[in-house]
């Protein structure tokens, strides 16, 4: 390549002496692969879908079941047709693990590769799904369970099932309208797919239940058994018994069964807006129990009746924290909708991208009032935070903790209402938005912009700054016309302080980085191809433009990128960037 050198420059000189003393980083790390492509999926007996887009052809995602404390890496080859990320829902992340184009990361692009990691903070029933278009209607969603460190934290069980409930499109989602699903699924099955879930009498059943829907609000019960909540989103609550609960898209809620009735039950799903019918349901079969399983329209008499669990039923039983006393600043969100004949949903008047972010302090207590002007439900799911809802069973002081709240449906005059607290302790730029996608994707996201700030000393507010936890640029690549096939271009970019240098390299990727101190991990095997120096611009990036051969032998090929920034207030004044990844296509 032109002008291209093996450690040509005075950084490079300084990296490699650096790399005769690389160690290995004492962590313990959980390590993952996901790979989205085009798939195909049988959701009942002689029922193959088409249409899928999977996580490792499987419908749902494999599940991600990890430790408390536990590092998590989690690699994400892209085999779609188009470019994609990943959202951990509801684990609160660095940002740049967050998953959210523009705000948190580069685009994964079409045949190339990203390395999410992250801590697993808070043990909890949690999710992951793509936060771009309307994706997630296309299968991918999985499951993320973080297990306590202390087994004892959470009530003891015999046997656990996970459901992941969702809705089913016949084709492609289409924006610009609400979605009309032929198909409802629970772990990828509709009723007549599914296998009895077995049980013995005595014993006691913990059923975590995952909304992974891209519309769909839902009720559900266990017909023949009471349920006894001890989880909402992952976090832990004070026992509430109950017949049935209403679970928007993106909420979870952890129950347990105790196995008293034998028999075959079914677990029931309703449109929380129609609960006279059953949309899709799984069987609880008693291991004695004989006859048939319940057909798969049987509604059971708590799924049309029984009083649904409401928040205000619900404490809190971690350490969430209260309700603030006097809010460092309040926000009032009107929820509405662009008209009749416009598809375009709101928060006050403004529909994103062309809305303003809101702004909070680092450790601002928050307070968010939400008004629902619509005739709709809104599960508000707010990134990187735990809110902490009003009106719950925990008064002021044990409130109910969500990071995904479903607020009521009103009317212009009459308005729903859901108040929530949170403190703003994860510096960034993160998402509130409707989990309905339709209306995410017609505007209802705003961005909680934290200003004021540079925590990390880069030289980059935290709100303007992928990785405000730690001073290292972030790099990613963009295919330039050809999609980063042979012969054609890739752009390479690094986000960092304005006015710096940033020396550009390759190599082979190493299976695990190496540390250099304060310098950063480094992420490509020595000898490393240097490609050149560029500055960073206004818009807090570097850019540099590779041209790839046309060699058709080249296809396949896979390098690691990554980049070496000055930054004089920063020990040694010089800070590797992340690794990023180029797949010749």
């Amino acid at each position: 390549m032109k002008n291209s050198t093996i450690l040509s420059c005075p950084a490079a000189l300084l990296l490699a002496c650096c790399v005769t003393r690389l160690s290995l980083p004492a962590q313990t790390t959980r390590s993952f692969t996901l790979r989205p492509a085009p798939g195909k999926a049988v959701i009942a007996p002689g029922r193959t879908v088409t249409n899928g887009w999977l996580y490792n052809k499987k419908l749902p995602g494999p599940l991600i079941r990890v430790r408390e404390g536990d590092r998590v890496r989690v690699k994400v080859f892209n085999d779609l047709a188009e470019p994609t990320t990943v959202h951990w829902h509801g684990l609160p992340v660095d940002l740049k693990a967050d998953g959210v184009p523009g705000v948190s990361q580069g685009l994964i692009g079409v045949g190339q590769e990203y390395d999410y990691e992250f801590l697993a903070k808070r043990p909890g029933t949690y999710w992951y799904h793509p936060h771009i278009d309307l994706q997630i209607d296309r299968g991918l969603v999985g499951a993320l369970i973080v297990d306590p460190k202390n087994s004892k934290a959470d009530p003891p069980y015999d046997r656990e099932y996970l459901l992941l409930v969702d809705d089913w499109l016949p084709g492609a989602p289409v924006a610009g309208r609400d979605p009309v699903y032929t198909d409802y699924l629970i772990n990828g099955k509709t009723s007549a797919g599914q296998t009895p879930m077995l049980v013995k009498k005595g014993e006691t059943v913990r059923l975590r239940i995952l909304n992974v829907s891209g519309a769909t609000a839902y009720a559900f019960t266990v017909d023949g058994h009471t349920m006894r909540v001890t989880h909402a989103d992952g976090q832990p609550l004070f026992p509430v018994t109950t017949k049935a609960i209403p679970i928007g898209p993106g909420e979870r809620y952890d129950v347990y069964v105790t196995a008293n009735n034998p028999g075959k039950w079914s677990i029931a799903f309703a449109n929380l807006l129609d609960r006279s019918r059953t949309l899709v349901r799984a069987v609880l079969a008693y291991a004695s129990a004989t006859g048939n399983v319940p057909p798969p329209n049987y509604v059971p008499v708590a799924l049309r009746t029984a009083p649904l669990l409401t928040y205000a039923q619900l404490k809190n039983k971690g350490t969430g924290g209260g309700l603030f006393a006097r809010p460092t600043r309040t926000y009032d969100l009107s929820f509405t909708m662009g008209g009749m004949f416009r598809y375009v949903w709101m928060i006050n008047g403004q529909a994103f991208p062309n809305a303003s972010p809101i702004p909070v302090s680092y450790m601002d207590k928050v307070r968010f009032r939400a008004f629902n002007r619509t005739m709709m439900y809104h599960p508000m799911h707010l990134h990187g935070h735990f809110m902490r809802v009003h009106g719950s069973a925990g008064g002021t002081t044990a409130p109910l903790v969500k990071d995904t709240v479903l607020v009521p449906p009103g009317s212009m005059i009459f308005p729903g209402r859901l108040d929530v607290d949170f403190l703003a302790d994860n510096p960034g730029n993160w998402a509130y938005h409707c989990h309905q996608i339709y209306h995410m994707g017609a505007g209802m996201m705003r961005l909680v912009e934290y200003v004021g700030r540079d925590g990390d000393g880069d030289g980059l507010a935290d709100g303007k700054d992928f990785s405000p936890a730690s001073a290292y640029p972030v790099t990613w690549t963009e295919g330039l016309g050809g999609k980063f096939a042979v012969g054609s271009r890739v752009r390479l970019v690094a986000q960092w302080k304005p006015g710096e240098q940033v020396f550009w390299f390759v190599g082979l990727p190493l299976a695990q980085g190496l540390s250099l101190g304060s310098l950063g991990v480094l992420g490509i095997r020595p000898p490393l191809l240097y490609l050149g120096r560029t500055g960073t611009t206004a818009r807090n990036v570097a850019t540099i433009d590779l041209p790839i051969p046309g060699d058709p032998s080249l296809k396949g090929g896979r390098l690691g990128i990554q980049a070496l920034a000055t930054q004089a207030s920063l020990k040694p004044g010089l800070r590797l960037s992340t690794r990023s990844y180029l797949t010749l296509r």
